[in-house]
């Protein structure tokens, strides 16, 4: 009789994108440098608001302009991230690594 293959289970673990970090990371020191400057919570969240949604709750304007220091950073590291990860295979290559990030 033929030997059956067994399937191997492995457990799902969570992988932290590098990319996706990194555009994080602009939006996030941007926000710190305003807060520092004006040391208020309302100045900084207005700011958040706005270079993440493009308005801004205190002057009520929009502002795709500003847009360009939250949003896009963001999108380009999940483009990173989907591209030059994914379709690239440098992900596949870290998983083999074992290691719990990827591109």
């Amino acid at each position: 009789m033929a030997k059956r293959k067994t399937k191997r289970h492995s457990r799902p673990r969570m992988k932290i994108s590098l990319a996706m970090i990194g555009g994080l990371l602009v939006p996030v020191t941007h926000l710190w440098s305003v807060y520092r400057a004006t040391n208020s919570l309302e100045i900084t969240g207005s700011r958040a608001s706005e270079i993440m949604s493009g308005y801004n709750p205190l002057t009520k304007k929009f502002s795709v302009a500003a847009m360009a220091q939250g949003t896009l950073p963001i999108l380009l590291g999940a483009a990173i991230s989907r591209f030059i990860g994914g379709r690239m295979g440098v992900n596949r290559q870290l998983a083999s690594m074992r290691l719990p990030i990827k591109l």
